[in-house]
């Protein structure tokens, strides 16, 4: 009868092992892809800025050019 309930919690340290091997693989998974979300809001970001500071220089490059004649 002790046999068993040895085999049996061997048995319980395995599973749990396994459950936190894949529980770790799938984190790892959702911290990459949160991580990608990241660097591409960041990319993101950039390029709006980048525009922004370009539609500006526009406007006073216009503006200057309007001031003159």
């Amino acid at each position: 009868m002790i046999h068993v309930f040895r085999v049996l919690r061997k048995m319980k340290r395995i599973v749990k092992k396994q459950c936190c091997k894949t529980r770790r693989i799938e984190n790892v998974a959702t911290e990459k892809k949160k991580r990608e979300t990241k660097q591409a809001r960041i990319e993101r970001r950039k390029v709006e800025r980048n525009l922004e500071n370009s539609n500006l220089k526009l406007v006073f490059y216009k503006a200057s050019f309007s001031n003159k004649s």
